[in-house]
């Protein structure tokens, strides 16, 4: 495996001795989920932080009328979840966490993020600091999509996501088709239909998983 986990966000700056003695002094678990396979669910109880070894996962709620609302889709190593609610002192999560592929994540219990022992070590005191701004990243991230969901048409809303997730003139979606109609709360057919109106006005190109803008101005102008 490629992936170093020193590399995560929430190992950050952090040498492997060091993010050894996390893993070691929390008593961190390695676990396997195979496909489709839950986490946790809606009403387990925040016990713990999770890190992505390998995999996919997708975290979601379901709302009354039984839809399904994407919060995040984590298909990146080194990812962290589970986390919001675990300091908002919820009684349970609300959202479940499902395996789209057989994955690998480590599991830290909530305890080594609120407190620090007699030595204050140093790799400890680095680990709560990154949390928090992973924290502020998460944040940051959910007034987007209250951005994104608050556009007006269903156009505005796939160009305010484009625009968000641009790198230079296009966009690698990590989301198919279905889940991206969720993550909008549009239905399916109605995303295709933009999405090709947009391609036959030459505002967009789909390869694959990838979305080119030949031109971001342009597409702006939508908004």
């Amino acid at each position: 495996m490629t992936f170093r986990l020193k590399d995560s966000p929430l190992f950050y700056d952090m040498s492997q001795e060091e993010t050894d003695a996390c893993l070691i002094c929390s008593k961190a678990k390695f676990l396997d989920f195979q496909k489709d396979e839950m986490i946790f669910t809606a009403d387990n109880e925040p016990k713990s932080v999770f890190v992505l070894l390998e995999g996919d996962v997708l975290i979601y709620k379901v709302t009354i009328s039984g839809k399904r609302d994407i919060f995040m889709h984590v298909d990146k190593p080194g990812d962290v979840f589970g986390e919001v609610y675990l300091f908002m002192k919820k009684s349970r999560y609300e959202y479940y966490s499902v395996t789209l592929k057989q994955s690998k994540v480590i599991e830290i219990p909530q305890d080594y993020f609120y407190y620090t022992c007699e030595k204050s070590c140093s790799h400890h005191v680095k680990l709560i600091r990154n949390m928090m701004s992973i924290l502020a990243r998460k944040a940051y991230l959910f007034n987007l999509k209250l951005q994104i969901l608050a556009s007006g048409t269903l156009r505005q809303k796939i160009i305010r996501y484009l625009i968000e997730n641009l790198e230079g003139n296009s966009v690698r979606m990590t989301m198919n088709r279905e889940m991206f109609a969720d993550y909008l709360n549009v239905a399916r057919p109605s995303l295709s239909r933009e999405l090709m109106n947009m391609e036959e006005e030459g505002l967009i190109t789909i390869k694959g998983k990838t979305i080119e803008i030949p031109n971001p101005n342009i597409l702006d102008e939508g908004l």
